[in-house]
């Protein structure tokens, strides 16, 4: 059994209820395009939730004239079946099983369709998105897998700190990463507790 440190940024107004009843059974949805597949996500930096926390939640009261704010769950995580995609050994694994996957299929007949019936929704990289989704879920239901982690990379995201960053980060190839972990069921979530902070904070969306 293996333990995580885990930050879910969220709307304050679900807090009470994921730490009375923890979170809720993912739910598969057809235009699903998570990153690791279906899950509860958090991310390993407490920065990065609370990014997420204030930037969604903006939005969120902007487009439906409320008043939430954001907060953040720092969360334990245990699990027996952890893979972490950042190691080699472990991506090697998961690419040759998607190939090992696409071939079974294609000689049963069977095609795989990520078009999206969504205007504007099928851009090579939302195709993609669908793409990985897809198999991230049929990877962790085959191999029994409980928690999936991987650090996403980014060249220019919104809390960037400034436009000249941006540009020598650009200059020297530089890339702010996102570590991503996936929960498959909320039993593996054994602890929670909601981390403080000002939402009044500038956030850049």
């Amino acid at each position: 059994m293996e333990d995580l440190i885990g930050y879910h940024g969220t709307k304050s107004s679900n807090v009470s209820g994921i730490l009375s009843e923890n979170f809720k059974e993912p739910i598969v949805k057809k235009e699903d395009n998570h990153w690791l597949g279906h899950g509860i996500y958090f991310f390993s930096d407490f920065e990065l939730a609370e990014w997420w926390a204030k930037t969604k939640v903006k939005i969120h009261n902007k487009k439906y004239s409320a008043d939430d704010r954001a907060s953040v769950i720092k969360a334990e995580i245990q699990a027996d079946r952890i893979i972490d995609l950042d190691l080699p050994s472990k991506m090697n694994e998961f690419v040759e099983y998607c190939h090992k996957f696409q071939e079974e299929i294609v000689e049963q007949g069977i095609v795989l369709d990520f078009i999206s019936d969504k205007k504007n929704s099928n851009t090579p990289e939302k195709i993609s998105k669908r793409k990985r989704c897809f198999f991230m879920d049929s990877y962790k239901l085959d191999r029994d897998i409980e928690v999936i982690l991987f650090t996403f990379s980014k060249e220019n995201p919104s809390y960037a700190s400034s436009r000249y960053h941006k540009r020598l980060f650009k200059e020297l190839d530089l890339h702010y990463n996102e570590k991503q972990i996936c929960v498959s069921k909320p039993s593996n979530i054994v602890k929670r507790v909601e981390i403080k902070f000002d939402f009044d904070d500038e956030v850049i969306i």
